[in-house]
């Protein structure tokens, strides 16, 4: 090292050069490190390792077993064996058939929640780039009006009325049965002797 004014001049831009030399390697391998993918894993791993991460997450066991179970179900019904095999129109199929079924707009978008959580999971993991949910548009849930709730009182009542009027018959069984254990109205109608334990 030279002890002179140009011979520090000479150094620092030696130096300068240097540092710009290896910023231009690091951005050039930046994009190969960003975008890296892990190695392939099996769709059962991928699952238990979700079912692990909600269980962290502090999720209700309830909820927990739900999205799992629904995730494993699609899996096997498209032969999926990695989160790579998972497609955004196998995904829409899917969920088209629910609403054929007749299933509410709401329990579709809860179905479609839980592929899309599971999925990102699986980008978190580097398993997969992009999420194939997201194509999958959520249906639109309107509001109804809350229903009327009637009072122990109005049910009395009612049950009184339907037993004192001949032209109801026993519908007032109907009625007390409903009342007092809560079953739909479809599953009444469907109500023989032999369902009674008396």
């Amino acid at each position: 090292v030279r002890v002179s004014p140009d011979g520090g001049i000479s150094a620092a831009v030696i130096g300068v050069n240097q540092m710009a030399s290896t910023s231009t390697v690091l951005a050039q391998d930046a994009p190969a490190v960003i975008g890296r993918i892990a190695p392939p894993v099996t769709i059962t791993i991928a699952i238990d390792q979700w079912a692990e991460d909600l269980r962290l997450q502090g999720r209700t066991p309830l909820h927990s077993s739900r999205a799992v179970a629904a995730v494993r179900t699609l899996a096997e019904q498209h032969g999926w064996r990695t989160p790579a095999d998972i497609q955004t129109a196998q995904l829409r199929a899917w969920i088209s058939g629910m609403a054929e079924r007749g299933l509410a707009p709401k329990t579709r978008n809860t179905a479609r929640g839980y592929l899309h959580r599971f999925l990102a999971f699986c980008i978190a993991q580097a398993w997969i780039a992009t999420n194939p949910a997201k194509g999958v548009g959520r249906a639109r849930v309107i509001k109804r009006k809350a229903r009327h709730v009637p009072t122990e009182d109005e049910i009395r009542r009612l049950i009184e009325a339907a037993r004192k009027d001949w032209r109801t018959g026993d519908r007032w069984l109907v009625y007390l049965t409903a009342a007092s254990t809560g079953l739909r109205w479809e599953t009444l109608k469907k109500l023989q002797w032999h369902h009674l334990q008396l």
